[in-house]
């Protein structure tokens, strides 16, 4: 069966999965805004281009009036998600925004300087991210590295990434090392915990061989494992590890929408 698509004042149409132009205009002052309806379409393209200086952004709505940000991606695989775009007419001149389940998007000035951006916008209803939706793999991983004191306490914090950004989380490594020569009997179990990262935590044993290294956590997810909310800081809380102990970790992360 063929996909269909609603267009206002026409009702149901086969489903045009090619760029379907929808608006023009342009940015030249520090209230400028373009706002087209997207209804049924799942990306948001934006052509800019002209001698200017300006900072722009992009917001989605379901009723025209109450409007949130989301994020843009520059098209080429150049680059990753931004909240906002500060611009001087120079490339990027293409960039994307995801705006499904929406029914109006504006690309509006956060601040002028000078000149005047030409903007084209277009929508599409292709559910698949075009070339530049979204940042290419591989990309360079965010490294969240530590390594304290024996018996102390640490917290690795993965910063928040910007509005409608999600931190991804590939991998997370935690390891004991006994620092001394003698054994560590069994006494107690321990926990690792974790914030904005749905119910993540670990249990292990704390005991240790003489001079041993133990992982305690070892999680290697291929494509991501998302936070429970965009643009905040995750945590992974590890507890101090006992007299001897050393703790040492490392999370690799990226940000998408």
């Amino acid at each position: 069966m063929a996909q269909l698509e609603r267009i206002e004042g026409v009702g149901l149409v086969p489903a045009r999965l090619n760029w379907d132009i929808k608006g023009a205009g342009n940015l030249g002052s520090a209230l400028g805004e373009i706002v087209i309806a997207v209804e049924g379409a799942s990306w948001l393209n934006i052509d800019m281009r002209g001698a200017y200086s300006l900072t722009w952004l992009v917001e989605v709505s379901r009723d025209g009036v109450n409007f949130i940000q989301v994020p843009v991606s520059p098209a080429g695989q150049l680059g990753a998600w931004l909240a906002q775009v500060t611009g001087t007419g120079a490339l990027p001149f293409n960039w994307f925004a995801r705006v499904a389940g929406y029914a109006f998007a504006r690309v509006r000035t956060t601040a002028w300087v000078s000149g005047a951006a030409d903007v084209v916008l277009a929508t599409s209803m292709n559910s698949y991210p075009p070339t530049g939706g979204q940042p290419s793999e591989p990309i360079p991983l965010a490294v969240r590295p530590a390594l304290v004191a024996a018996n102390t306490a640490v917290t690795v914090t993965i910063p928040a990434g910007g509005v409608g950004l999600y931190t991804i989380i590939h991998q997370i490594l935690v390891w004991g090392q006994n620092n001394t020569a003698a054994a560590i009997a069994w006494t107690a179990s321990q926990n690792i915990t974790s914030t904005n990262l749905g119910a993540l935590a670990w249990a292990f044993s704390n005991a240790y061989a003489a001079g041993e290294k133990k992982a305690l956590v070892s999680m290697d997810i291929e494509n991501g494992y998302r936070a429970a909310v965009a643009n905040t800081a995750s945590t992974i809380v590890i507890p101090a590890l006992g007299a001897g102990i050393v703790t040492e970790a490392c999370v690799l992360y990226k940000l998408g929408a």
